[in-house]
């Protein structure tokens, strides 16, 4: 997960991106500008983050003219902290479910190239799971 915002030259940048091989990968992405905003939503293709690298195109649809802006994300990250182990025990309507494993922090460096300008991002909170989850074998009778 990696959320980073931006502006430079009045124009101002939002990215959240999330990659999840089981629960789907999500982009939104905005750009805003005094006459018009940019956004992007939704379910993408996997493969956000490669390899210590961060690099995607995006089509954006206006919120008001109607017209598109292409954005290209690109960047690194690296992990940036002890890992912190995960335990997690939670019910659901077809029994418990166990997760374990392990968060690392990650710090990005990250920049958007989007309508002529180069915007580099500031990003929050950065973390990358490492995670097993299964349902035990129930015990009731």
């Amino acid at each position: 997960m990696l959320a980073c915002t931006g502006a430079a030259s009045g124009v101002e940048v939002a990215v959240d991106l999330y990659d999840n091989d089981v629960f789907g990968t999500h982009a939104a992405v905005s750009v805003r500008t005094p006459d018009d905003e940019y956004v992007r939503g939704g379910e993408t293709g996997a493969g956000l983050f490669r390899k210590g690298r961060i690099k995607r195109e995006f089509a954006l649809d206006s919120e008001t003219s109607g017209t598109a802006q292409t954005v290209m994300v690109s960047g690194a990250y690296v992990r940036s902290g002890p890992p912190k182990r995960v335990h997690e025990v939670y019910d659901e309507p077809f029994g418990q479910v166990v997760t374990k494993g392990w968060n690392y922090p990650l710090e990005a460096d990250v920049t958007v190239r989007t309508m002529g300008r180069q915007v580099k991002l500031t990003c929050g909170e950065a973390f990358a799971y490492k995670l097993t989850t299964w349902r035990p074998a129930s015990t009731a009778e």
